[in-house]
């Protein structure tokens, strides 16, 4: 049974690592495609920032997911 748990649990961490990724590309392509990508840089930066310091993300992550 505990087997079967930990196989679950590396499941999901491993599909959750690959929607990440995906995610992480289709924003890079976005930004990238961008007719001002700088200026959609900055403001993706900036609400990252936002939600890491005092938004959602802020009470899910601790400080080493953060950095």
């Amino acid at each position: 049974m505990e087997n079967d748990d930990h196989e679950d649990i590396q499941a999901t961490l491993d599909s959750l690592q690959a929607s990440i990724a995906g995610l992480t590309a289709a924003i890079g392509a976005l930004i990238q495609s961008h007719p001002r990508h700088a200026q959609m840089q900055l403001a993706t930066t900036a609400v990252l920032e936002q939600k890491l310091g005092s938004g959602a993300l802020s009470t899910v992550l601790n400080e080493r997911q953060r950095e």
